[in-house]
């Protein structure tokens, strides 16, 4: 049998496994897709889009899926030149073949980028995180940099206001390729065990 899962979702099983008030059900769920995206969600997704299509330098205002983006101050950003790069790689785990699909969504001679829209900038909540390992692991890169977008809601004005901009930098360490297979191989027992239809036959002769 044969798994394909994703780098969200390790993260997601990260959360429930770190967090004592975390629900097997909500987990589940999340993993079964069923769960709708809160609206905070829905504005990280589209000022993903415009950070993806727009020349932010061009304009101080955007709109995309019906939410508009203001920054204010002066607020320096250097977008990736290859934006959107899917990857994934095969692992081997004690449940079989796994294969670990993921999305960057920025890459350039200085490393991984990945876009964040937060209400407050809080560096400890990324360190834990499985996503910045696995691509770094996933594509050979040496630095990932989480670019941190912090936000608030302007309801009156109908508007999401940018407030600031930090870097986090993470960086490749020795141990980290079999810090993701030991996760990766954990992830997919739990997987095993609990939803058991993810599973599929693999191919015949495939080694």
């Amino acid at each position: 049998m044969s798994l394909r899962l994703s780098v969200t979702e390790l993260d997601a099983y990260r959360y429930y496994r770190e967090n004592e008030d975390a629900s097997l059900d909500d987990l589940l769920a999340q993993l079964r897709r069923e769960t709708p995206p809160t609206r905070a969600m829905q504005a990280g997704s589209a000022w993903h889009k415009v950070l993806e299509q727009c020349a932010w330098s061009e304009a101080d205002a955007a709109a995309c899926d019906g939410f508009t983006f203001r920054i204010v101050g002066d607020l320096e950003l250097c977008l990736p030149e290859v934006r959107e790069l899917k990857g994934e790689m095969e692992l081997d785990t004690p449940c079989g073949p796994v294969t670990l699909v993921g999305v960057v969504d920025g890459l350039d001679e200085r490393g991984i980028h990945d876009y964040k829209l937060t209400s407050r900038f809080d560096a400890e909540r990324y360190t834990e995180a499985w996503q910045w390992r696995c691509y770094l692991r996933m594509f050979g890169a040496e630095r990932f940099v989480y670019d941190v977008f912090t936000a608030r809601e302007d309801e009156r004005a109908g508007e999401w206001v940018i407030t600031a901009y930090d870097q986090l930098p993470f960086y490749a360490y020795p141990n980290l390729r079999a810090d993701v297979e030991r996760a990766v191989s954990d992830f997919a027992a739990f997987i095993a065990a609990y939803l058991p239809e993810r599973q599929q036959p693999a191919l015949a002769g495939a080694h």
